[in-house]
């Protein structure tokens, strides 16, 4: 019987082979399932796998001081002191200081960058400040998809004037006679200050690849006028434009309108525009008719509507935000589009009257972007309360501006802690502005779907679905209910079609009433058509609106356009429409402005109880 060897003692045995090289694509999907801390100690505790740990620490290189005015509250409108810009200055200059020095000791990390984050305090372009920015972006040009460069506060006249290198025109000079590839990046973030050098400038246009630009001007100040962009490169491949800080008061006056009109113009195949600021458009504005010329423009978003400023008390109202509705002063050919309307506290969300979109023939839904509401969790626990019996009325003006968009069909009710990415943020999360209406009832949300049926576009039925808290007590009083509801408002001939008729016409056309999606132009069969018209035909007392409109209350407009402007070749305005008193139409008491009249204290208290008659009546 032979024995068994016995393994040789620990000093006897082999050498561990190394692991054999690994490709940096498989390090890059090691790393994309890693945290930073954790990457961190794998890039100091496994030799193996270090590079693994390199490729997510050096994912972002963030040279950047940290200053975030957006974190702060009102800190956007302190005017920072020469000794705030230094202190900035000297922290930037530390980081170049590291990270130069960490790239050089190990230059695989160089292969890693994939994002690059810089604060351009920048002294003059021969200062060793400068000229380290330069050594910086030598190295990383060929590797970065990312470059965020964070604006900067306007530090005033005077203290450009006595120190002028506390702003970036050098670090933009030195952009333009390097000449830095970036042959890689894709997503560029450029905060703009506006006494600095040419606001779209020669080593922008150079990035041929660039498919998403978030443009920022400075708070305040005065600028330069972007210079004529003949014989340039267009942008082709930008298709996403994100534009903050927009001051177009004085329209084509304006610098950071002129700005604007200059990317448009450089972005023939933009599909995404998202702008937040003030601007009162004009016919004339060059940046609206550049908007119109955009072929492939598909969702416009409005973070900052009209009714999103409140007014302040300085003896006269503030007026700002972005007047969406005048849009429609050029053809637009945008198909979806997000507003934000901060002027909609829950009670009043299915009036639409404050409401003013343009005419866009193309746009297909809509988000309103609104005040607080409850998280989505809760309205999810909260589940869905049966749908009143009666169905609701819809008022002229929502058939009048209705048919200025004859493709709308869903509008969404969205409120978001942070509708506009910060250019402070590295790792801003991009919000979605849209949500499909079958996921309305599992994810929490509100809205409304249109249903317009037609026949040989002579005859015309119209069914609105709504979801939401808001209702109508029998007293003619709003209210928020204790659980969202389906609710059916209908209109055919100038009256509002009953339940007991709108479910006999689904049921001869064979579709579901409670189906949520929407459509324009839809056909139904003769059959409901006939169930409809006989009950017209003997509506009288049973309609369940009983002062209903005919279609001469449709003649006319009587919405202001509030603009020096000509107007539409039609005569009507630019003025919105609105579900328009969907339901207030049926309250005794409504203001001429369309609004439920408050009770003595001058508000109603929302109400979260179950009961559905929350007000004892």
């Amino acid at each position: 019987m032979s024995a068994t060897p016995s393994s040789p003692p620990p000093s006897e045995s082999k050498p561990t082979r190394d692991l054999p090289h690994i490709p940096l694509e498989v390090l890059l999907q090691i790393a994309a399932h890693l945290d930073v801390p954790s990457a961190l100690n794998l890039s100091r505790t496994c030799k193996g796998l270090r590079d693994a740990g390199e490729c997510k620490v050096w994912e972002m290189v963030d040279v950047t001081s940290g200053w975030d005015p957006e974190g702060d509250s009102g800190a956007e409108f302190d005017i920072p002191s020469v000794n705030s810009y230094h202190t900035r200055g000297d922290t930037v200059y530390r980081k170049l200081e590291n990270v130069l020095g960490a790239l050089k000791a190990y230059t695989f990390r160089i292969e890693c960058v994939r994002a690059l984050r810089i604060e351009p305090v920048d002294g003059t372009p021969s200062s060793k400040r400068g000229s380290m920015f330069v050594i910086l972006l030598q190295l990383l040009a060929a590797q970065v998809k990312r470059l965020d460069i964070v604006p900067l506060p306007w530090p005033g006249e005077y203290l450009l004037q006595s120190h002028p290198d506390i702003n970036h025109k050098a670090f933009v000079d030195t952009f333009n006679w390097a000449s830095f590839p970036f042959p890689k990046l894709a997503h560029l973030r450029y905060g703009y200050e506006l006494d600095g050098a040419e606001p779209v400038d020669e080593w922008m246009m150079r990035m041929s690849g660039l498919e998403e630009l978030e443009y920022s001007c400075a708070q305040d100040g005065y600028g330069q006028y972007p210079s004529k962009s003949k014989g340039r490169p267009p942008l082709m491949r930008l298709k996403r434009l994100t534009f903050n800080n927009l001051r177009a008061e004085d329209g084509d006056m304006d610098i950071t309108l002129a700005i604007l009109a200059t990317l448009l113009e450089n972005s023939p195949n933009l599909e995404y525009l998202r702008l937040k600021g003030t601007w009162h458009p004009r016919a004339r504005d060059k940046a609206l008719k550049a908007m119109a010329k955009l072929e492939h423009l598909k969702t416009v978003v409005v973070v900052q509507g009209e009714d999103s400023i409140p007014s302040v008390d300085v003896g006269m109202d503030y007026e700002g935000g972005i007047e969406f509705q005048h849009f429609g002063k050029q053809t637009m050919r945008f198909e979806e589009a997000v507003v934000e309307n901060l002027g909609w506290d829950e009670m009043h969300e299915l009036r639409f009257e404050s409401l003013r979109i343009p005419r866009v023939k193309n746009l297909r839904r809509l988000t309103i972007l609104t005040t607080p509401r409850l998280p989505l969790e809760d309205y999810i626990s909260l589940s869905i309360g049966p749908s009143p019996l009666k169905t609701g009325h819809l008022s002229p003006f929502f058939f009048q501006y209705i048919q200025r968009n004859p493709q709308l069909s869903i509008i969404l009710f969205l409120f978001l802690e942070e509708p506009f990415p910060s250019a402070y943020n590295a790792h801003s999360v991009e919000p979605e502005y849209f949500v499909d209406p079958p996921r309305w009832e599992m994810e929490g949300h509100r809205g409304a779907t249109i249903r317009q049926y037609t026949v040989g576009r002579i005859e015309q039925f119209w069914h609105i679905r709504t979801l939401s808290r808001s209702l109508d007590h029998k007293s003619g009083m709003a209210y928020v209910g204790a659980r969202r509801v389906w609710q059916d408002f209908t209109h055919f001939r100038g009256r509002t079609v009953p339940r007991h008729v709108l479910e006999e016409v689904y049921k001869a056309a064979d579709l579901s009433l409670e189906s949520i999606e929407g459509g324009r132009e839809l056909e139904m069969p003769d059959a409901a058509w006939a169930i409809l018209r006989d009950w017209r035909e003997t509506a009288g007392d049973e309609s369940e609106v009983e002062d209903d409109f005919t279609d001469e209350d449709l003649d006319g407009d009587e919405m202001d356009t509030e603009d020096d402007d000509e107007e539409d070749e039609d005569g009507a305005s630019d003025g919105g429409w609105g579900l328009g008193q969907a339901m207030a139409d049926n309250v005794d008491d409504v203001d001429g402005d369309g609004w439920v009249d408050t009770d003595d204290d001058g508000e109603y208290d929302d109400y979260d109880g179950e009961s559905d008659d929350p007000l004892g009546m």
